[in-house]
């Protein structure tokens, strides 16, 4: 959560934002970095966790304050609210890629994958590299 100000040349408004995010690391791009069969342990190359996707739940923000900057009542409160929802869309992304949270991602990854490898048997450390997107962004 987060707040998020618009203005226009009639209105002042702060909205507290709320959002979500799915963050996750691409399995797809795996790749053994070592193996040691005789000890059964491995070494996997992972690349670090990225935000998949975010949205703003606007079912929980809400409407904080709103100044009306003119003494003549305006219009404009309407458009203005459909442009900040706009960028709050990005903010709730940027603010999923902190990171704590990748790192947490990272954590938590290295968890499951943990688990999977000792329940065959098997010891696994993680080393993570730069996520590069499909897109190479």
């Amino acid at each position: 959560s987060d707040s998020v100000t618009g203005e226009n040349e009639h209105w002042k408004v702060r909205w507290m934002l709320y959002g979500e995010a799915i963050l996750g690391v691409d399995l797809s791009q795996a790749s053994y970095a070592t193996i040691d069969e005789k000890n059964r342990t491995a070494t996997l190359s992972l690349p670090s966790a990225h935000v998949i996707a975010s949205k703003v739940d606007h079912h929980r923000s809400a409407e904080l304050s709103a100044t009306q900057k003119t003494l003549i009542p305006s219009p404009g409160l309407k458009s203005l609210r459909d442009d900040v929802w706009q960028h709050a869309d990005d903010k709730v992304a940027r603010l999923a890629a902190h990171d704590g949270y990748l790192e947490a991602t990272n954590l938590q990854a290295e968890r499951v994958l943990g688990k999977l490898f000792r329940d065959m048997g098997w010891g696994v450390t993680c080393e993570w590299t730069p996520h590069i997107s499909p897109d190479g962004i």
